[in-house]
């Protein structure tokens, strides 16, 4: 009889152990999993086509996270085509349609984004932004307010883009830098940039526009000059000289007089860039869906400290051969794509 009670025990001993268990994996599971119930309403901010691609990997990597379009999800994805009025009208939109978050991208988005929504409880991620000299952010890792988001990396960038030529061009003296002029968030790079080519003993010869004009005119001036009096083209991380239409303003110069351009955006590299050393658009938006998932989740934006990104090397290595330059082996290494 004794032993008919003990064993009677343990099976309900062992019954409830399984129904505690599996009452603890699913409050844990649901934590992890966005509200069924309700439906989430993001505002997406793009200034440029040629940055769409952060919103796919944004989008993408939220559907990972448990965010179903038009099931507990819905996206109301805006350009400005890099225009400050128009980015402020559409954020303007974003609140008045109430909306849970705001994602936005690039740096001229994202400042004009946390203007208008500072006086509001809605809450902004960031990607592809200059955290430099900007005033978006208190700090990387307690950004405050209503913000936080995915780093440009706006002083490392530059540096590195003028190592890598100097590594396939080890006699370089002259470059080629042109830019937007009121592109403010570039000018600490381009600070860091500038000490380290005088140290190499290269002389870098500023374009700063204010439009794709200015760029045009300086460079139809060189084609006319025996001495185009540069030997190389470098880019800096902005959205204009970096629009396509910018870009191939300087691959068709580069070409003519078969010289190098050092790109920043990965679709570059088949555009006529012997290189590109910079961000993964595609990943900067896969980066900042976490950061969105805590906040909807109930996290303030504020605490979470801000994402810093990998760079990546992809190098055209048909193109260097094209212009006689010889790829370094090391450097062939360190590509996480080459185009033979």
């Amino acid at each position: 009889m004794v032993k008919t009670l003990n064993l009677r025990n343990k099976k309900n001993i062992t019954i409830y152990i399984c129904v505690f268990v599996s009452a603890f994996v699913f409050i844990i599971s649901s934590c992890n999993k966005p509200e069924t119930s309700r439906i989430y309403n993001v505002g997406i901010l793009c200034s440029a086509t040629s940055l769409s691609m952060a919103a796919e990997g944004f989008m993408g990597k939220m559907n990972t996270l448990g965010y179903i379009e038009g099931k507990n999800i819905v996206y109301d994805l805006r350009q400005a085509y890099n225009d400050a009025v128009q980015a402020r009208q559409i954020c303007e939109k974003f609140i008045k349609d109430n909306v849970d978050l705001i994602f936005a991208f690039s740096t001229q988005a994202a400042v004009i984004a946390k203007n208008v929504t500072e006086k509001t409880k809605i809450p902004l991620i960031f990607t592809i932004v200059n955290i430099e000299d900007t005033g978006i952010i208190k700090s990387i890792q307690e950004p405050g307010g209503n913000i936080t988001g995915v780093r440009s990396p706006s002083i490392e960038l530059p540096v590195k883009n003028l190592e890598i030529m100097l590594e396939l061009l080890p006699d370089l003296k002259k470059i080629y830098l042109p830019y937007a002029a009121n592109y403010p968030a570039i000018y600490t790079g381009l600070k860091a940039l500038h000490a380290t080519a005088k140290t190499a003993g290269i002389s870098v010869t500023d374009l700063p526009v204010s439009e794709l004009k200015d760029l045009e005119n300086d460079l139809k001036a060189r084609d006319s000059m025996q001495n185009i009096g540069i030997e190389a083209i470098l880019c800096l991380p902005e959205s204009l000289v970096q629009s396509p239409e910018g870009f191939k303003l300087l691959s068709d110069f580069a070409d003519k007089h078969k010289i190098p351009i050092g790109g920043l955006i990965p679709w570059e590299i088949t555009k006529g860039a012997t290189y590109v050393t910079g961000i993964d658009m595609h990943e900067m938006g896969q980066l900042a869906a976490p950061l969105a998932d805590k906040v909807l989740k109930g996290t303030k934006a504020g605490t979470i400290p801000v994402v810093s990104p990998e760079l990546h090397l992809r190098i055209n290595y048909k193109r260097a051969l094209e212009l006689g330059i010889t790829v370094p082996k090391g450097l062939l290494l360190q590509a996480d794509e080459i185009i033979r």
